[in-house]
């Protein structure tokens, strides 16, 4: 399971207070704290699993509007979100909080 170092963020939240920084697992309470906008996704910490990859740039998401199965379809061949069990809009948010992991992970452009 993949490691995150989060911050709380500007909106209230009993979790993590504002500016106060954590290395958490990312379970799914905490993706659910991510895309609620409570906290911030500042790294993404290595765990010694293989490191997290973006989708091939041809690979591009579904539709908001396509069904579940689309959905779950693109997320695991493209990501490592678990698809199982999981509703559409559960998926959407999942791969909402993939990408912005993807993103602290990326180092900025020089």
């Amino acid at each position: 399971m993949a490691t995150v170092t989060i911050e709380g963020s500007i909106a209230p939240c009993g979790f993590l207070a504002r500016g106060e920084r954590a290395t958490v697992q990312l379970t799914d309470d905490v993706r659910a704290l991510i895309s609620e906008g409570y906290v911030d996704v500042i790294a993404v910490v290595d765990d010694g699993d293989e490191p997290p990859h973006a989708p091939p740039a041809e690979a591009k998401p579904p539709a908001k509007n396509a069904s579940r199965e689309d959905w779950a379809e693109y997320l695991a061949a493209n990501t490592d979100v678990v698809t199982e069990g999981r509703t559409l809009k559960e998926l959407q948010s999942d791969y909402e909080v993939w990408l912005k992991t993807q993103d602290a992970a990326t180092p900025p452009a020089e």
